[in-house]
C-alpha cells in the first residue's frame, strides 16, 4: 500500500510538472501583442554572466539585431511615453569550459498602463516573452579518440538565439497585426 501511493504522488508531481511547463511556454501569447506597430526607442539589455571573457557580449550589439529585425517586420523603435510598448532582452549564462557554455536568452515586451485595482496608479505589464536556450560542452568522441569542442565562439551562439528569438517576437507582430 505504502509502494503504490508512493508511486502515485510520484505520477501526480510529474503530472504536475510537465502540465505548469506547458503552461509557461503560452506565457503570453501573440494575441497580446495586436495594435503594437511602434515601441520605445530604448531597448535594455541585461547581462547575467559568469565566465564573461568568454562571452565577450556587446549590449550595443544586442540591441541592433533585436532593432533590425523589429524594422525588418515593419514595427517602429523610435516611440517612447507611457503606455508605449518597451523590449527588454535578458541573457543569463555561464562557461563551462573548453568554449562550452550554458545561457538563456529572454525577450519582453512590457508597458506601463492604468491599474485596473486602484485608481491613479499604474501597473507594468508582459505582453509577451519569448525564450532560447542553449548548452554546449567540450565532450569526447570515442570514435575519433579525441575531444570535440562546440562549434564557433560562444559569444556568436548567443548572438543566434537572440536572432532567433527576435524573430519569433516579428513574427508574432506580424500575425498579430494581420488579424487585426
Amino acid at each position: 500500500m505504502t509502494v503504490k501511493h508512493g508511486l502515485w504522488l510520484l505520477v501526480l508531481a510529474a503530472y504536475c510538472c510537465l502540465a505548469t511547463r506547458a503552461m509557461s511556454q503560452d506565457f503570453a501569447p501573440a494575441g497580446n501583442l495586436v495594435g503594437i506597430t511602434n515601441v520605445h526607442e530604448k531597448i535594455t539589455v541585461a547581462l547575467s554572466l559568469k565566465g564573461a571573457d568568454e562571452f565577450r557580449m556587446d549590449s550595443q550589439k544586442i540591441t541592433a539585431l533585436v532593432r533590425d529585425t523589429l524594422s525588418a517586420a515593419g514595427v517602429g523603435t523610435n516611440g517612447c511615453g507611457i503606455g508605449t510598448p518597451m523590449v527588454s532582452v535578458s541573457i543569463s549564462g555561464e562557461s563551462t569550459g573548453g568554449g562550452g557554455a550554458r545561457y538563456t536568452v529572454e525577450v519582453f515586451v512590457r508597458a506601463t498602463t492604468a491599474s485596473p485595482f486602484a485608481k491613479n496608479r499604474s501597473v507594468e505589464a508582459i505582453f509577451w516573452r519569448g525564450v532560447a536556450s542553449g548548452e554546449e560542452v567540450e565532450r569526447y568522441d570515442s570514435a575519433a579518440k579525441s575531444f570535440i569542442k562546440p562549434n564557433g565562439p560562444i559569444n556568436e551562439r548567443v548572438y543566434a538565439s537572440v536572432r532567433e528569438v527576435a524573430a519569433r517576437l516579428a513574427a508574432d507582430l506580424k500575425k498579430a497585426n494581420a488579424a487585426k
